[in-house]
Protein backbone atom coordinates (compact mmCIF):
# COMPACT_ATOMS: atom_id res chain seq x y z
CA UNK A 1 0.00 0.00 0.00
CA UNK A 2 2.87 2.22 0.54
CA UNK A 3 4.31 1.86 -2.96
CA UNK A 4 0.76 2.58 -4.37
CA UNK A 5 0.03 5.94 -1.99
CA UNK A 6 3.82 7.39 -3.86
CA UNK A 7 2.92 6.20 -7.32
CA UNK A 8 -0.13 8.08 -6.89
CA UNK A 9 0.99 11.29 -5.35
CA UNK A 10 3.22 10.95 -8.17
CA UNK A 11 0.78 11.12 -10.93
CA UNK A 12 -1.51 13.40 -9.44
CA UNK A 13 1.63 15.70 -9.18
CA UNK A 14 2.01 15.22 -13.06
CA UNK A 15 -1.67 15.46 -13.54
CA UNK A 16 -1.68 18.98 -11.15
CA UNK A 17 1.57 20.49 -13.93
CA UNK A 18 -0.06 19.36 -16.82
CA UNK A 19 -3.38 21.56 -15.95
CA UNK A 20 -1.34 24.35 -14.68
CA UNK A 21 0.55 24.30 -18.21
CA UNK A 22 -3.17 24.40 -19.73
CA UNK A 23 -4.18 27.42 -17.40
CA UNK A 24 -6.93 24.61 -15.92
CA UNK A 25 -8.44 25.75 -13.20
CA UNK A 26 -9.06 22.51 -11.76
CA UNK A 27 -4.88 22.98 -11.34
CA UNK A 28 -5.38 23.30 -7.36
CA UNK A 29 -7.41 20.85 -7.35
CA UNK A 30 -4.87 18.42 -8.23
CA UNK A 31 -2.25 20.73 -5.73
CA UNK A 32 -4.86 20.28 -2.70
CA UNK A 33 -4.56 16.52 -3.61
CA UNK A 34 -1.34 15.86 -4.12
CA UNK A 35 -0.73 18.08 -0.66
CA UNK A 36 -3.34 15.46 0.90
CA UNK A 37 -1.41 12.73 -0.37
CA UNK A 38 1.48 13.38 1.27
CA UNK A 39 -0.32 14.33 4.76
CA UNK A 40 -2.19 10.79 4.44
CA UNK A 41 1.14 8.61 3.83
CA UNK A 42 2.71 11.08 6.82
CA UNK A 43 -0.14 10.14 9.26
CA UNK A 44 -0.45 6.75 8.09
CA UNK A 45 3.65 5.77 8.37
CA UNK A 46 4.77 8.64 10.48
CA UNK A 47 6.62 6.47 13.31
CA UNK A 48 8.88 8.20 16.21
CA UNK A 49 9.09 8.50 19.34
CA UNK A 50 7.77 12.52 19.75
CA UNK A 51 4.05 12.12 19.02
CA UNK A 52 3.90 15.89 19.41
CA UNK A 53 6.66 15.80 16.87
CA UNK A 54 4.31 13.85 14.33
CA UNK A 55 0.87 15.64 15.02
CA UNK A 56 2.60 19.21 14.55
CA UNK A 57 3.82 17.63 11.30
CA UNK A 58 0.26 16.71 10.64
CA UNK A 59 -1.70 19.46 11.30
CA UNK A 60 0.94 21.56 9.46
CA UNK A 61 0.12 19.80 6.73
CA UNK A 62 -3.35 20.09 6.92
CA UNK A 63 -3.44 24.01 6.72
CA UNK A 64 -1.10 23.64 3.77
CA UNK A 65 -3.60 21.90 2.06
CA UNK A 66 -6.26 24.04 2.92
CA UNK A 67 -4.01 26.96 2.09
CA UNK A 68 -3.71 25.12 -1.46
CA UNK A 69 -7.50 24.75 -1.94
CA UNK A 70 -8.60 28.19 -0.60
CA UNK A 71 -7.61 29.62 -4.08
CA UNK A 72 -10.41 27.24 -5.67
CA UNK A 73 -13.20 28.94 -4.04
CA UNK A 74 -11.69 32.89 -3.53
CA UNK A 75 -8.93 35.00 -4.43
CA UNK A 76 -8.46 36.54 -0.95
CA UNK A 77 -4.74 36.29 -0.60
CA UNK A 78 -4.63 37.08 2.98
CA UNK A 79 -6.75 34.07 4.61
CA UNK A 80 -4.45 31.91 1.62
CA UNK A 81 -1.32 33.34 2.95
CA UNK A 82 -2.49 33.00 6.86
CA UNK A 83 -2.70 29.55 6.83
CA UNK A 84 0.73 29.19 5.20
CA UNK A 85 1.68 31.43 8.43
CA UNK A 86 -0.49 29.00 10.80
CA UNK A 87 1.58 25.91 9.01
CA UNK A 88 4.67 26.95 8.95
CA UNK A 89 4.26 28.06 12.91
CA UNK A 90 3.29 24.05 13.46
CA UNK A 91 6.13 23.02 11.62
CA UNK A 92 8.37 25.17 13.80
CA UNK A 93 6.94 24.28 17.11
CA UNK A 94 7.43 20.41 15.56
CA UNK A 95 11.03 21.23 15.17
CA UNK A 96 11.19 22.54 18.88
CA UNK A 97 9.17 19.57 20.39
CA UNK A 98 12.63 18.27 21.31
CA UNK A 99 13.45 20.65 23.55
CA UNK A 100 15.38 24.06 23.67
CA UNK A 101 17.43 25.24 20.97
CA UNK A 102 20.57 26.87 20.88
CA UNK A 103 20.45 30.45 19.34
CA UNK A 104 23.30 30.68 16.75
CA UNK A 105 23.90 33.89 15.83
CA UNK A 106 25.66 33.45 12.43
CA UNK A 107 22.50 30.75 11.49
CA UNK A 108 20.37 33.91 12.30
CA UNK A 109 22.21 36.68 10.90
CA UNK A 110 22.28 34.77 7.17
CA UNK A 111 18.56 33.98 7.57
CA UNK A 112 17.43 37.73 8.77
CA UNK A 113 20.10 39.09 5.84
CA UNK A 114 18.11 36.77 2.83
CA UNK A 115 14.97 37.33 4.23
CA UNK A 116 15.65 41.34 4.35
CA UNK A 117 17.01 41.05 0.75
CA UNK A 118 14.26 39.69 -0.37
CA UNK A 119 11.61 41.66 1.02
CA UNK A 120 12.90 45.08 0.63
CA UNK A 121 13.49 43.77 -3.28
CA UNK A 122 9.77 42.92 -3.56
CA UNK A 123 8.39 45.72 -1.27
CA UNK A 124 7.74 47.93 -3.89
CA UNK A 125 5.57 45.61 -5.81
CA UNK A 126 3.55 44.23 -2.39
CA UNK A 127 1.23 47.26 -1.92
CA UNK A 128 -1.25 46.75 -0.21
CA UNK A 129 0.13 42.26 0.90
CA UNK A 130 3.37 44.45 2.47
CA UNK A 131 1.82 43.82 6.38
CA UNK A 132 0.73 40.02 5.98
CA UNK A 133 4.05 39.23 3.85
CA UNK A 134 6.23 41.04 6.37
CA UNK A 135 4.74 38.39 8.97
CA UNK A 136 4.84 35.66 6.27
CA UNK A 137 8.65 36.11 6.13
CA UNK A 138 9.57 36.37 9.25
CA UNK A 139 7.58 33.14 10.56
CA UNK A 140 9.35 31.28 7.42
CA UNK A 141 12.93 33.07 8.73
CA UNK A 142 11.60 31.46 12.62
CA UNK A 143 10.47 27.95 11.07
CA UNK A 144 13.93 27.55 9.40
CA UNK A 145 16.31 28.61 12.20
CA UNK A 146 14.42 25.96 14.33
CA UNK A 147 14.78 23.23 11.26
CA UNK A 148 18.40 24.01 11.57
CA UNK A 149 19.08 24.21 15.12
CA UNK A 150 17.24 20.98 15.18
CA UNK A 151 19.34 19.17 12.73
CA UNK A 152 22.56 21.05 14.82
CA UNK A 153 21.22 19.17 18.30
CA UNK A 154 21.11 15.71 16.45
CA UNK A 155 18.04 14.67 18.48
CA UNK A 156 16.22 13.95 15.50
CA UNK A 157 17.37 10.77 13.88
CA UNK A 158 15.59 12.08 10.44
CA UNK A 159 17.15 15.72 10.55
CA UNK A 160 18.49 15.65 7.80
CA UNK A 161 15.03 15.56 5.71
CA UNK A 162 14.51 18.74 7.28
CA UNK A 163 17.45 20.77 6.32
CA UNK A 164 16.85 19.50 2.60
CA UNK A 165 13.70 20.70 3.10
CA UNK A 166 14.61 24.34 4.40
CA UNK A 167 16.76 24.55 1.58
CA UNK A 168 13.45 23.69 -0.99
CA UNK A 169 11.65 26.18 0.67
CA UNK A 170 13.54 28.70 0.55
CA UNK A 171 14.32 28.28 -3.53
CA UNK A 172 10.18 27.70 -3.64
CA UNK A 173 9.42 31.09 -1.80
CA UNK A 174 12.04 32.76 -3.82
CA UNK A 175 10.94 31.57 -7.17
CA UNK A 176 7.19 32.23 -6.02
CA UNK A 177 7.93 35.73 -5.34
CA UNK A 178 9.57 36.17 -8.52
CA UNK A 179 6.48 34.39 -10.06
CA UNK A 180 3.78 36.81 -8.65
CA UNK A 181 5.62 39.97 -8.87
CA UNK A 182 8.65 39.92 -11.36
CA UNK A 183 8.84 36.92 -13.54
CA UNK A 184 5.65 35.53 -15.26
CA UNK A 185 6.89 32.05 -16.21
CA UNK A 186 5.14 28.93 -16.60
CA UNK A 187 8.45 27.00 -16.14
CA UNK A 188 8.87 29.04 -13.11
CA UNK A 189 5.25 27.83 -11.78
CA UNK A 190 6.36 24.39 -12.28
CA UNK A 191 9.09 24.63 -10.04
CA UNK A 192 7.31 26.36 -7.33
CA UNK A 193 5.31 23.32 -7.28
CA UNK A 194 7.95 20.93 -7.51
CA UNK A 195 10.01 22.58 -4.76
CA UNK A 196 7.06 23.06 -2.64
CA UNK A 197 5.95 19.22 -2.47
CA UNK A 198 9.29 18.08 -2.42
CA UNK A 199 9.91 19.82 0.63
CA UNK A 200 6.85 18.64 2.29
CA UNK A 201 7.75 15.46 1.32
CA UNK A 202 10.67 15.86 3.07
CA UNK A 203 9.49 16.91 6.44
CA UNK A 204 6.97 14.16 6.12
CA UNK A 205 9.81 11.91 6.09
CA UNK A 206 11.44 13.52 9.02
CA UNK A 207 8.20 11.70 10.77
CA UNK A 208 8.86 8.36 9.22
CA UNK A 209 11.78 6.68 11.22
CA UNK A 210 12.69 4.88 8.42
CA UNK A 211 11.99 6.16 4.65
CA UNK A 212 11.43 3.12 2.24
CA UNK A 213 9.28 2.01 -0.32
CA UNK A 214 8.21 -0.77 1.41
CA UNK A 215 5.23 -0.80 3.62
CA UNK A 216 5.42 -1.76 7.23
CA UNK A 217 3.17 -2.29 9.64
CA UNK A 218 1.91 1.67 10.90
CA UNK A 219 2.50 2.13 14.18
CA UNK A 220 0.95 5.59 14.99
CA UNK A 221 -1.63 6.46 13.30
CA UNK A 222 -4.47 4.91 15.24
CA UNK A 223 -2.65 6.84 17.59
CA UNK A 224 -2.35 10.40 15.96
CA UNK A 225 -5.69 12.17 16.75
CA UNK A 226 -6.24 9.95 19.79
CA UNK A 227 -4.79 12.93 22.30
CA UNK A 228 -5.01 16.33 22.29
CA UNK A 229 -2.75 19.30 20.82
CA UNK A 230 -1.29 20.35 24.14
CA UNK A 231 -2.37 24.46 22.38
CA UNK A 232 -0.98 25.88 25.98
CA UNK A 233 2.28 24.57 24.06
CA UNK A 234 1.70 26.50 20.84
CA UNK A 235 2.27 29.74 23.06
Amino acid sequence: MKKALYILTFCIAVLALLLDIQNNHYYIIAVSLTTACILLITAIYGDTENQKYLRYITFGFICCFIADLFPFFSHNFVWEMTFYILAKALFAEAFRSYGSLKLNYKIVGVLALFGLSVFIYLSSALGEFLVPAGLYLGMMLYMSWAGIALHKTGKLKNSKWVLFAIILWFVCELLSALDRYGLNSILVGLFVHISYWTALAFIGFSAISSFSFSSKKCTTYENLFSQKVDLNSMN
